[in-house]
């Protein structure tokens, strides 16, 4: 289904018009999203998908799926009917077929289709920006350092990390955990996250009802943050949609997505991380929270990976003021921060090179890291 998407997603990017490529790359992103979003959960609701309708027809035939988008996310639909008015009707129509198709063929796993869909629009923003750098000794900054800094993961690499890191609760102990993902993406590893809680909360409370299971998860045991906060917005619409699998979530009950704020570039790396406000919280808020009921955090990210030499100043001379030990790497700097947050019932799974583990000029950050954690599990890609 990803190649599926990717290949839509080509032929979209190819097809528009000059006036049309100047719609930003966040709108497209929001529409596509949405348009996505309501396929999946009429696949969700029903294994045939087949529609027989064309677009024109599209907000009639989907108004059950793009009301319930509209109750959760009233920003994001604004955003894409606006969008929707600046393409063709040509090329609404041919994507529109096209999405039909692949929804209809397609036995695949479309969890993160939503997601995917965002890190295939973005390809060309950075492509652009991996240009910029190395020309006149040009550092990545600003809006570049997000595009740049983007990797999504793979299926098989959320399923194990998760896997891994949940392996040691059973029903008895399952509702102390949070799972925590402080560079969330598009959500994949919260999704996953989901799935596996489901099913742990079940064995636990097998009398409870799949609504309140939903709710329950989603009040007490996921977390995530991401400094794009587009990408938040994405991925809370994600996840609500793999929500909806199981039953829709009350309206009361909040998506616990963060996004950051403007103009900043640290984002979790600052102890003081400011971000958006969910139900009256705040991401830092949130986390101090958990440590004030003692939850048992388990952190599963893939962290954004740059070294010193392609970072602007100002980031490079934070990263080695504040954690010195990991010498201006971002993923290390990264890895440092959480462990300095997590207490010895927490659990880490990470995304990473494999640099820290054998560079002599980390030696340091080794040993802050074993002397209070131990590894349990590698796989080596």
């Amino acid at each position: 289904m990803k190649q599926k998407i990717k290949s839509l997603i080509a032929y979209f990017i190819g097809s528009l018009s000059p006036m049309e490529k100047k719609i930003p790359v966040q709108d497209l992103s929001i529409f596509f999203s949405v348009l996505i979003a309501t396929f999946t959960l009429r696949k969700k609701q029903s294994q045939n998908v087949k529609v027989k309708i064309s677009f024109v027809d599209y907000h009639s035939e989907f108004k059950t799926e793009i009301q319930l988008v509209k109750q959760r996310f009233p920003e994001l639909v604004k955003i894409y009917l606006v969008t929707e008015s600046q393409l063709t009707t040509e090329l609404l129509t041919t994507v529109f077929e096209k999405l039909k198709v692949a929804f209809e063929k397609t036995d695949d796993d479309v969890d993160d289709v939503i997601s995917w869909s965002y890190q295939f629009l973005k390809k060309d923003l950075e492509k652009s920006a991996f240009k910029r750098i190395g020309k006149d000794n040009t550092k990545i900054e600003d809006s570049d350092l997000l595009f740049t800094t983007q990797f999504f993961t793979d299926k098989y690499m959320v399923k194990y990390l998760v896997n891994e890191s949940l392996s040691g609760f059973d029903k008895s102990n399952i509702q102390k955990v949070v799972v925590i993902d402080s560079a969330s993406g598009g959500g994949n590893f919260l999704n996953y996250s989901f799935e596996r809680l489901y099913k742990l909360y079940k064995k636990s409370n097998p009398n409870w009802s799949n609504q309140k299971i939903v709710d329950a998860i989603l009040n007490s045991s996921i977390v995530g943050y991401d400094l794009d906060s587009n990408l938040s917005k994405i991925a809370s619409l994600s996840l609500f949609v793999k929500a909806c699998g199981y039953a829709v979530p009350s309206k009361s009950t909040p998506i616990k997505i963060f996004g950051g704020v403007a103009n900043d570039k640290l984002g979790f790396l600052n102890p003081h991380v400011t971000s958006n406000t969910i139900s009256r919280t705040t991401f830092k808020t949130q986390l101090e929270k958990l440590s004030k009921e003692k939850k048992i955090k388990v952190f599963v990210t893939n962290p954004p990976f740059m070294g010193k030499r392609d970072m602007d100043t100002s980031l490079k001379n934070y990263l080695l003021e504040n954690y010195p030990e990991s010498k201006g790497d971002l993923c290390v700097s990264f890895i440092q921060r959480t462990i300095q947050i997590m207490n010895d019932k927490d659990v880490l799974g990470v995304v990473s090179q494999n640099n820290w583990m054998y560079l002599s000029s980390l030696k340091d950050f080794r040993k802050i890291f074993l002397l209070r954690f131990i590894m349990v599990n590698v796989l080596v890609c």
